[in-house]
């Protein structure tokens, strides 16, 4: 036997079970309203009463009568909760100070705990950056131009790259050399900065030497980084007092230039220590060598 419209409708409520107003007031005045859906009138008769839709039978209602069915929304690109929580945690533990969490919400402080970790674990496992070689046993350190493979890694190096100072390989007299020349300058430069770890020990006091071709007619000089010790506007450009003679010889040519009360602290263009000076600004230099006074 078919069962009747009222019984199925009383057997979706299990006895005792809350009735919601909304699913109540769809069920008001119909006579096949089971008694717990009237309790529920009775104890609220303010509930408003919901026009009953056009079709048959009520609105399709949720489980265990919370409300008619909405249409499931889709995924949200947005991490879990579990993985907020999770990530938050990790957050929390790198950076534990209530001022970044005033300034991240939660959401970035996710994501910012997700490139953390990603960029730790692609990290693991490789070894630190091989330092380079250590010059603060040594009594002096050299460079030699022109040659990429000796112009490195020698305990001083060459900055060929400011305006006032650009230098490019070349070859004079049968010898690499970096040669200056350049436009618009009544004087040129060359800048070199000493290794770090030369510093170590006391610089305060070297002869920095200098083989150079001898072509044209000028003045060669040398200005030193002094700021440490000198207390004006120019001391990092500090002239050491000495200036060679250019004679056109074509020939190769040492030069020697006493530096007193250096600090060599990059305080000059590029970072550098001291610069070769020159006018006018063409020069061409093999080797330069930088030395501790005894």
């Amino acid at each position: 036997m078919k069962p009747s419209a009222a019984k199925v409708t009383q057997a979706s409520h299990l006895p005792g079970e809350r009735v919601s107003s909304s699913h109540a007031s769809e069920m008001k005045g119909s006579t096949a309203a089971p008694a717990v859906v009237r309790r529920a009138l009775a104890s609220n008769p303010s509930a408003p009463a919901r026009a009953k839709p056009s079709g048959s039978g009520c609105v399709p209602c949720g489980p265990r009568g919370r409300g008619p069915l909405r249409p499931r929304r889709a995924r949200s690109p947005i991490p879990t909760a579990s993985f907020r929580k999770s990530a938050s945690t990790a957050v929390a533990a790198v950076a534990p100070s209530a001022s970044f969490a005033r300034t991240y919400p939660a959401s970035a402080r996710s994501w910012l705990c997700l490139v953390l970790l990603t960029v730790s674990v692609i990290g693991c496992g490789k070894p630190p950056p091989s330092r380079g070689p250590d010059f603060s046993q040594a009594d002096s350190v050299t460079i030699q131009l022109g040659d990429s493979k000796t112009e490195y890694g020698s305990g001083l190096q060459h900055r060929y790259h400011e305006k006032d100072g650009l230098t490019t390989p070349a070859t004079r007299g049968g010898r690499p050399c970096r040669h200056l020349s350049v436009v618009g300058f009544s004087r040129g430069f060359l800048y070199f900065v000493i290794d770090q770890t030369f510093k170590q020990r006391s610089v305060k006091n070297v002869e920095i030497t200098v083989e150079y071709f001898d072509e044209g007619f000028g003045t060669l000089g040398l200005q030193f980084d002094a700021s440490g010790s000198k207390k004006n506007r120019h001391a990092a450009y500090t002239d050491s007092g000495i200036a060679i003679s250019l004679f056109d010889s074509k020939t190769w040519k040492q030069a020697t230039f006493p530096v007193h009360n250096a600090a060599f602290e990059n305080s000059q263009n590029s970072g550098s220590d001291f610069r070769l000076t020159v006018s006018p600004p063409e020069l061409s230099v093999h080797r330069v060598t930088a030395t501790r006074a005894k």
